[in-house]
């Protein structure tokens, strides 16, 4: 049996072919598992391929499609030959030497490597699916030959090389189409490469917009780089507006049809296309770190991985070879002995029947089939799982654990009402205030700064200024002194206060003067698609809770405006963690979504960790499941996805039994004694291709799921 040892490690920067059944197996160049014999996978690299190289699947199906055609021609003349050729083309010497030598070309010449991967898989002690059709094949074929080659030693039972050259065919038609199909399955990751930048204009001098450009390929482009994007083009590398403006369409990579707007400081992604505007670039990764090429690395990772449930069918493939061959010499000899005239004929006929459709293909193909079609769609909707066993598990999820800055609301604050107390007027509160907090780097008041800019009001130059850490700020604005503060700052400064305060959960009030002059909201913006994923998450039956480090009233807003009534406030990294592990020790199979640092403990913990794709590289890179565009709704997708991927295998792997339960009794001839009813090793070859195409069938449906 092949190693690990025994496997050669291609370069990382190379295309890499691997085993949807045996993830060990590794190479450079296509080819096929030394163990189950199925052609190995493309892990596709970050690097992607040039466009004028031709796609693996593309040359695999041509191969297929030109020994199918070469095989059906020369199996045609076989089967002419054999009902015809006696009588009106040829002598029965000579029609039956004609006969062999089109049935070598289509058994060992467009069929030959049904005997190749047999032999490989015997030599590493192991038996698959091409040991069985080998075995119909080649008994009915050098039987046939050894009549034809050496008259009068063996019985004149009638030439069996329409069996042989038949069930050639109709194998290879099954790899014609399940060729064409696994093609299909890695299309959305395909897109993803193809659909990036071939060039970028590089800025010399800077970030200036009258800089000399020089085009360069995107992987040229090193971080801190200038790009100039114009209108239609893809960005070429992650980074930063540095200038100007544009409207950005991210279908490719979230799914999302509708461009949104970016400008200065926003972040924008490679693959992604502006549509409108023309703005300066900051890089700010590298070709090999973009978003582009970490959901290409990770979607190959994902597909050259097995779910816990393909144990199931390496298991009993391993046994169900041998018992199969088992049997066929059982029925051989019980036929010759038992059956009727010509007893050897149709003992031979039978086994290779038993042989033959016993073939294992649809077990093969149940669970890497389902789980490639998957991986597709789910990166097709900007959702990004890790592995093959995360997708199990994600149909079992019963409880997600949510984060809540940056998961359920915005990363950044916003100062969201602005209460002026007296004659005092909007403007001149922001005024006064803003003025005094554009000297602090606090996330608050940056919010506030950027109110009074939305508001186009204008700020002036604060002298004296002086903070507190976590009580407030104080400053001289055109000679008056302007308290901005927590409600107990000031109370500290003596600023007179009204009887009755406004009560709200995150508040910063302003003294003018020692007078009370009105109060600013500052608070978290709710994420646009989080209500709708908390409402249909619940619609699931998904337990919902929510972990945050922030104050209890910021925290009990956000879970009342949302509708979750399990939250905990003011959790360290530490606590998540714990709450996560107490959450499994009950039994629930946990989901925890999050998006920075002190998420990552508690994402590792979890049954399913979950990570915005906008959030911090060390969430990503822990977490299972990645949602591209930060999308909450994509936690929806990710567990309907797994729910649809475990039952479609469900259904193949039952198809794939009862196919072969049913099938092998009926081949071996136990209806014969009531019903007379034999069946053909050519029909049992049909059957056999009938179900493989039947698995196939059933996986491409989850290209167009999942389910709401």
């Amino acid at each position: 049996m092949p190693t690990r040892n025994d496997i050669t490690m291609p370069n990382a920067t190379h295309n890499i072919y691997t085993c949807p059944m045996h993830p060990e197996v590794k190479q450079s160049q296509p080819g096929f598992c030394p163990i189950c014999g199925m052609t190995l996978e493309l892990q596709l690299s970050p690097q992607g391929r040039s466009e004028k190289e031709t796609s693996p699947e593309d040359t695999s199906y041509k191969n297929m499609l030109y020994r199918f055609w070469v095989a059906l021609v020369f199996a045609a003349c076989v089967i002419f030959l054999a009902m015809y050729g006696e009588s009106y083309v040829v002598s029965p010497i000579l029609s039956a030497w004609l006969q062999l030598l089109c049935a070598a070309i289509v058994v060992f010449g467009a069929g030959g490597f049904f005997f190749q991967r047999a032999w490989v898989a015997l030599k590493g002690g192991a038996l698959n699916m091409f040991s069985l059709i080998s075995l119909g094949v080649g008994v009915a074929f050098f039987y046939s030959a050894a009549v034809v080659m050496i008259p009068g030693q063996l019985p004149a039972y009638p030439l069996y090389f329409e069996t042989a050259v038949s069930i050639t065919v109709l194998v290879l038609l099954g790899q014609l189409l399940e060729s064409k199909a696994r093609g299909k399955t890695s299309a959305a990751i395909r897109l993803l490469l193809e659909r990036g930048a071939k060039k970028a204009h590089r800025v010399q001098g800077g970030h200036t917009q009258d800089g000399q450009e020089v085009d360069v390929s995107p992987e040229e482009l090193q971080v801190g780089d200038s790009v100039r994007v114009r209108p239609g083009e893809i960005i070429p590398a992650d980074g930063v507006i540095t200038k100007g403006d544009g409207w950005i369409d991210a279908s490719m990579l979230t799914g999302e049809s509708l461009s949104t707007f970016k400008e200065v400081g926003d972040k924008v992604a490679a693959g992604t296309i502006n549509e409108r505007g023309s703005f300066l670039l900051r890089v700010e990764k590298a070709a090999n770190e973009s978003l582009l090429a970490r959901i290409v690395q990770m979607c190959s990772t994902a597909i050259a991985t097995r779910a816990p449930v393909q144990k199931l069918a390496d298991t009993i493939c391993g046994y169900f070879v041998p018992v199969v061959v088992l049997l066929s010499i059982i029925t051989f000899f019980v036929w010759l002995f038992l059956g009727p005239a010509p007893a050897f004929g149709m003992a031979l006929m039978n086994a290779i029947s038993v042989v033959i459709i016993a073939c294992p293909c649809a077990l093969g193909l149940a669970a890497p089939l389902s789980i490639v079609v998957g991986m597709g769609k789910g990166a097709s909707m900007g959702v990004l799982i890790k592995d093959a066993a995360s997708l199990e598990r994600l149909e079992k999820v019963d409880t997600v654990v949510f984060d809540k800055t940056g998961t359920l609301t915005e990363r950044d604050l916003t100062c969201s009402d602005v209460k002026p107390y007296g004659s005092m007027s909007v403007q001149e509160l922001l005024q006064y205030a803003a003025s005094v907090e554009q000297l602090s780097e606090h996330p608050i008041a940056r919010a506030v700064v950027a109110k009074a800019k939305r508001l186009h009001v204008e700020l002036h130059q604060t002298e004296t200024f002086s903070s507190q850490p976590g009580k407030g700020v104080l400053g001289m604005v055109d000679g008056h002194i302007v308290h901005v503060g927590k409600l107990g700052y000031l109370e500290e400064k003596k600023v007179a206060l009204p009887e009755i305060m406004p009560q709200m959960y995150t508040t910063l009030y302003v003294g003018i003067d020692g007078k009370y002059a009105g109060s600013l909201t500052v608070e978290s913006q709710i994420r646009v698609s989080a209500e709708d994923a908390v409402k249909t998450l619940s619609r699931m039956g998904i337990r919902l809770n929510m972990l945050s480090g922030d104050t209890k009233d910021t925290v009990r807003n956000v879970a009342e405006k949302l509708g979750i009534d399990t939250y905990q406030a003011e959790v360290l990294p530490v606590g998540k963690l714990q709450a996560v592990q107490e959450l499994k020790g009950k039994g629930y199979i946990v989901a925890m979504a999050g998006d920075g640092i002190n998420d990552a403990p508690a994402i590792a913990a979890a049954d399913v960790g979950i990570a915005m794709g906008t959030g911090e590289d060390i969430t990503i890179e822990t977490a299972d499941v990645t949602l591209t565009a930060g999308d909450l709704l994509g936690i929806e997708r990710a567990l309907l996805l797994g729910r649809e991927v475990m039952t479609n295998i469900r259904q193949n792997l039952f198809f794939a039994f009862a196919y072969n339960i049913a099938a092998i009794p009926i081949a071996a001839g136990v209806l014969y004694p009531f019903t007379g009813l034999l069946l053909n090793p050519i029909i049992a070859a049909v059957a056999m291709t009938v179900s493989s195409l039947c698995v196939v069938i059933n996986a491409l449906r989850l290209r167009y799921g999942p389910r709401s």
